[in-house]
């Protein structure tokens, strides 16, 4: 766990935005463009920025699934992310894809034919915390929430998150996604440092990423250890009754640090977030939760389970399986093999 102060906390928010330079993020802050650099360069070595691409953008569609599968003897194509969720001495699968627009419901009828009791559901883009230095605040260097604040600002705000309104595909070919794959992995890299890997000329590079791939990125999610060793991942489901509760649950765990990522449902109105809740701010955020519901904002919401940290996977773009400037329909090449709770 590292000591965050309110100097990296300005910093953290430019850098979930976008690829803003130290000199943006300097005059922006008014802090010395040195200070910026400096920090930023100890951030990489404690952490990682990863971009969070629109995969409506890309052709893609988001699903959520929980199924039962053993892992190591199963192939799925395009997932994304995996975690194995444990609750009261039982696991489920939760599995992140996005699947192409053209064999999306061949994958899921396939899916569903293959493995019993699988829950699968459509996803809006996945997001990540989004620093707003209004609702947060720093004790003996320890960041905290200010409940109430935020409480209160999603009761009467009614601004919209952009994830919500799912973007047409856009052009783009192999070279864009290439670019978004290295940033997926690491986003503090510079452009230059892509165009050496993919041996390019900069400007080439360059161009690609403001031509496009700007375009494709929605943010950046900040993965830095600034809560204690040892705290556990948990997956939690908060339900609204309309698109304007969902809107503001959103927005509730945008602006939460403790979010590692959540998943707006389509079809339902809920989210499933992955926290990272350190304990002296549990009772906290559950109150937050109840004290929406009662107004009305949330429906109902639970605790699915905890992560097991050590099996949770994510994997970038699959940029090997863009030819021709499609994405290839691999479903009959899906391998699953059901594992009995």
């Amino acid at each position: 766990m590292f000591k965050v102060d309110y100097k990296t906390l300005k910093i953290l928010k430019h850098l979930a935005l976008s690829r803003a330079s130290t000199l943006f993020i300097s005059r922006t802050e008014k802090i010395p463009q040195p200070t910026v650099y400096r920090r930023i360069e100890n951030l990489k070595r404690i952490g990682e920025v990863k971009a969070i691409p629109d995969y409506f953008k890309l052709g893609l569609r988001p699903i959520v699934v929980f199924t039962d599968i053993k892992r190591s003897k199963s192939m799925l194509f395009y997932d994304l992310k995996f975690a194995k969720v444990i609750k009261s001495g039982s696991c489920r699968n939760f599995i992140f894809l996005a699947l192409p627009y053209e064999s999306c419901r061949h994958y899921i009828k396939t899916l569903l034919s293959r493995l019993p009791e699988t829950r699968i559901q459509f996803s809006f883009t996945p997001f990540s915390w989004r620093p707003d230095l209004q609702f947060l605040e720093v004790r003996n260097r320890i960041l905290q929430v200010l409940w109430g604040k935020l409480y209160r600002h999603i009761i009467e705000t009614e601004e919209e998150p952009a994830i919500l309104e799912p973007s047409p595909p856009m052009k783009f070919d192999k070279k864009d996604l290439f670019i978004l794959k290295e940033l997926e992995e690491d986003g503090l890299q510079s452009l230059r440092e892509i165009a050496r890997k993919l041996g390019t000329y900069p400007e080439l590079i360059s161009y690609h990423y403001k031509r496009h791939v700007s375009k494709i990125i929605t943010g950046y999610r900040l993965n830095f250890p600034i809560t204690p060793r040892g705290t556990p991942w948990r997956l939690v489901e908060v339900k609204s009754s309309n698109r304007e509760g969902l809107i503001k649950v959103t927005l509730f765990f945008m602006k939460t640090p403790w979010l590692i990522y959540g998943f707006p449902l389509r079809d339902e109105f809920s989210v499933l977030a992955i926290l990272v809740v350190p304990f002296y701010e549990e009772e906290s955020l559950f109150r937050a939760l109840s004290l929406l519901e009662d107004a009305g904002v949330v429906e109902e919401w639970h605790h699915v389970g905890y992560i097991e940290k050590r099996e949770y996977a994510e994997k970038s773009i699959p940029v090997h399986l863009f030819k021709k400037k499609k994405w290839i329909d691999v479903t009959d090449e899906v391998v699953v093999e059901y594992a009995s709770r």
